[in-house]
């Protein structure tokens, strides 16, 4: 429901004490499905991490994307994806920066955050994006609008996990089209899409893993 948060997710921040967030959904005549988007608007402090993250799913060899749109942020901007999150403060994150100029793999371990991979990368505000993670074992490859910029090994989370949305600070973005599904080394056949208008659930789509940055259309 429009205005709302939606149902299956939980919110929640890493360094809480100034987390000011606030996720909404509604429609959104400039989203790439046409219906509605999840939106947060955050004025929290520097150190905080603010997360949304998707109650019912629990993967560990995954592929997951989104669309995001950045909106504002002095501080910060942009955001990304989560997965093998256990809590707000243990997980893995791959997110977009205009104000860097950058594309960064990092892992919070007990509320700490360190980088794992750096690429430089001109984003600009108010535009969307498609960013993916995909893990298997301890093997990550991110991409940003279907081009691989990362790679990296690490295996500080070894089992499942959620998977969710994350932005830093001050940064205010719009997210459209999450979807999930098993990442295998062979082609996988089913996906799951997490509607941001309503509760996040499964839905499976003939489809190969390979082809999934070509975005379906959803209404969510």
């Amino acid at each position: 429901m429009a205005s709302k948060p939606p149902v299956g997710w939980k919110f929640g921040y890493t360094n809480p004490a100034d987390g000011q967030a606030t996720w909404t959904t509604a429609k959104d005549v400039r989203a790439c499905s046409g219906s509605n988007v999840l939106t947060v608007g955050t004025t929290s402090a520097d150190h905080v991490f603010n997360l949304a993250m998707a109650t019912a799913t629990s993967y560990q060899d995954v592929n997951v994307r989104t669309r995001i749109r950045p909106i504002s942020g002095v501080v910060d901007q942009g955001g990304g994806v989560i997965w093998r999150c256990q809590d707000e403060n243990n997980y893995y994150i791959c997110r977009i920066n205009p104000l860097e100029s950058n594309f960064r793999i990092y892992k919070v371990a007990d509320g700490k955050r360190k980088q794992l991979q750096s690429a430089h990368l001109e984003t600009s505000a108010d535009k969307w994006y498609v960013v993916r993670a995909k893990m298997v074992g301890d093997h990550i490859t991110c991409h940003v609008d279907g081009k691989q910029l990362l790679d990296v090994h690490d295996n500080t989370f070894a089992g499942a996990g959620m998977i969710g949305l994350w932005t830093k600070a001050d940064a205010s973005s719009s997210f459209d089209n999450v979807a999930v599904q098993p990442a295998r080394a062979s082609k996988e056949k089913h996906r799951g899409e997490l509607k941001t208008g309503e509760s996040a659930k499964k839905a499976e789509h003939d489809e190969d893993e390979d082809g999934e940055d070509e975005d379906e259309e959803d209404d969510d």
